[in-house]
């Protein structure tokens, strides 16, 4: 099972590098909108997300994670709440590639 997890993440990155410079690329608007669809996303899913902290918290800790760790990992609905909101107020912040023609 680890193997399958550290090969999702490895893709997943991999996804996200490959789709950087297309980003880099989009409107302010467009990457305001995503971040909107983030957002909105993560509230939307905010059950089940929950749900797959709890077993990941519930696998770390008999793999013995030190409970300082998992206080730092655990995610409740106030602190989904707060990423989600915290994702939406990038919208409000200045374009940071506004004037910039390169990406890395």
């Amino acid at each position: 099972m680890k193997e399958n997890i550290s090969l999702e993440v490895k893709t997943l990155c991999e996804r996200a590098k490959m789709g950087a410079p297309t980003l880099s690329l989009a409107s302010n608007a467009t990457r305001n909108k995503a971040l909107c669809a983030i957002s909105e996303q993560l509230s939307a899913d905010k059950g089940s997300i929950l749900a797959a902290n709890a077993c990941d918290l519930a696998n770390a800790e008999e793999n013995g994670v030190p409970r300082v760790m998992l206080d730092r990992l655990t995610l409740t609905g106030a602190r989904l709440d707060a990423i989600a909101a915290a994702v939406k107020n990038l919208t409000d912040l200045s374009d940071p590639l506004e004037g910039s023609d390169t990406w890395t």
